[in-house]
Parts: structure tokens; C-alpha cells; sequence
């Protein structure tokens, strides 16, 4: 993402910001956005709570997409107060699941070590992971997201505060280990020791 925060920013608040003025338009009864944990202040303490949302600048890496989900999250507000149609926002944390990016390069965390720990396997060496494993992570399963979405769907009506969507507080060693645990990865793991 770093590479391109004007086209992140720029399309993704295109998208928004339409989607919800045509929503309005056609008197669309309710929408349901997801946000996205990278708008979250880079400084954050978690567990991180909603209200933390607009606190502090977001972590730079992300910070064009990170800025259009902040504006989707208050024009999602704003279009609820001023217009017939509800618009209510979902914060899931890092969702992992069937048909994500499994790219090492390019993939979220769970994604990238699933794939590493297989790859680890099947070439009999180490397991290499980034940083010291320290770092916690909140994990959602997508299916569980999507039955969360269409809950938000029938159910949740408070546009003024999204819903902070998290599962438990795993460190990325634990994860790390429970992955490798789980594909038969039986090597050791080696933290670089950068990148926290």
C-alpha cells in the first residue's frame, strides 16, 4: 500500500462516497460497511476499543487506504443522520479464511504464514517469520464475518458507532506455532527479529 496512498485514497473514497449517495438516492433502507483495522491510530493500545477510531494519526504504511476508511466511517454517520437510509460500519480485525490471499509477499498475516509453514514443510527447512513473534493480532474467521454482516444487516442499528469485530488476542508467535501445529510443520521457527 505504501507505494500508492493517493490512488487508495482517491479510489476507495470514490467508491464510498458513491455507493452511499446512491444508497441514499434510491432510498436504500439500510448499508453495511466494513472498515478496516489499518484506520486504527498506529499508536493504539489493544484490545483498542471504537472510540479509539479518529485519536491519532493511523500507522503510515496504510495511511491512504487508512484515511478513505475513516471517511467512509463518518459519512456513514452523517449520511444516516441527514437522509432515510441507515448506514451502519463494521471494524472486523484480521480475517483469515478459504479464497484469501495466500501470497507470502502480499498476503495478511495469517494467510503468509499458512503458506510458509507449507512451504516450510514441503522443502524440509525452517520455518522463517518476521520480527520476534511478540506483536499481538485479533483474528476473525470470514465465515464468521459473514454472518456478522447480514446480523448487522437485520439487527444492528447504532450509526454512530461501527462494531469493533474481534476475536480473541493471539501473540504472532502463537500463531505462528498453532499454524505450523496444524499443517504438520514439525521444523523449527526462526524470528528475524526486525520488523515489530
Amino acid at each position: 500500500m505504501a507505494a500508492a496512498h493517493a490512488d487508495y485514497y482517491q479510489n476507495n473514497s470514490r467508491i464510498n462516497s458513491n455507493v452511499l449517495k446512491c444508497a441514499a438516492e434510491m432510498r436504500v433502507k439500510k448499508v453495511v460497511s466494513c472498515l478496516s483495522t489499518v484506520m486504527l491510530p498506529a499508536d493504539a493500545t489493544y484490545p483498542v476499543t471504537e472510540a479509539a477510531i479518529h485519536t491519532g494519526p493511523p500507522n503510515p504504511i496504510g495511511y491512504g487506504y487508512a484515511q478513505a476508511k475513516r471517511e467512509l466511517d463518518l459519512l456513514s454517520r452523517w449520511t444516516s443522520a441527514e437522509t432515510q437510509t441507515k448506514c451502519v460500519c463494521l471494524l472486523p480485525s484480521n480475517i483469515f479464511g478459504p479464497g484469501g490471499d495466500f501470497s507470502v509477499k502480499d498476503g495478511p498475516v495469517a494467510h503468509a504464514l499458512i503458506r510458509k509453514a507449507i512451504d516450510a514443510k514441503a522443502a524440509g527447512t525452517s520455518l522463517p517469520c518476521f520480527g520476534t513473534g511478540k506483536p499481538l493480532r485479533q483474528m476473525l474467521f470470514s465465515d464468521d464475518l459473514a454472518r456478522l454482516l447480514l446480523w448487522a444487516l437485520a439487527c444492528y442499528e447504532d450509526a454512530k458507532e461501527p462494531v469493533n469485530v474481534a476475536g480473541p488476542e493471539v501473540s504472532v508467535k502463537e500463531l505462528a506455532e498453532t499454524i505450523a501445529s496444524v499443517v504438520g510443520f514439525q521444523g523449527s521457527i526462526e524470528w528475524s527479529g526486525d520488523m515489530d
